[in-house]
């Protein structure tokens, strides 16, 4: 009964430890360029705040399953909608360091009077040699 009970237990925290060390994996430093030029449809929660092209805005989840906010500054302003959502999931587990997860994202597109707006992922720009 002990020897059961102890190879039990070495199983479980080998499991452990495999589950822990696929977590860790490091997330890649530059962004696909179908990633960067992807468009994520979101929605304003009213309609009375402006948007214009260009704008920077952030795309925070807190937990894995939790909504997918768009931030402006520290006021929640809209939430991403439709398939987007399951793509945006996919790229937090891609590249999140852990919960909560952000992405800094720029406003590509808006209609004037609308609550509907898209977004787009910012890629980091390379740095120039200074000569």
């Amino acid at each position: 009964m002990g020897e059961d009970f102890i190879r039990r237990t070495r199983q479980a925290y080998r499991r452990l430890l495999q589950d822990s060390t696929r977590e860790l994996r490091p997330s890649p430093l530059f962004l696909r360029d179908e990633e960067e030029t992807t468009l994520y449809p979101c929605q304003l929660l009213t309609n009375d705040i402006p948007l214009s092209p260009g704008k920077r805005l952030l795309l925070l989840r807190h937990s894995k399953m939790s909504r997918v906010a768009v931030l402006d500054g520290n006021h929640v302003i809209g939430a991403v909608s439709g398939e987007a959502v399951k793509e945006l999931r996919q790229l937090f587990e891609r590249h999140g360091r852990g919960a909560p997860d952000a992405i800094s994202v720029q406003v590509a597109s808006t209609t004037p009077g609308s609550v509907q707006f898209e977004v787009s992922l910012v890629g980091r720009k390379a740095k120039r040699k200074v000569k």
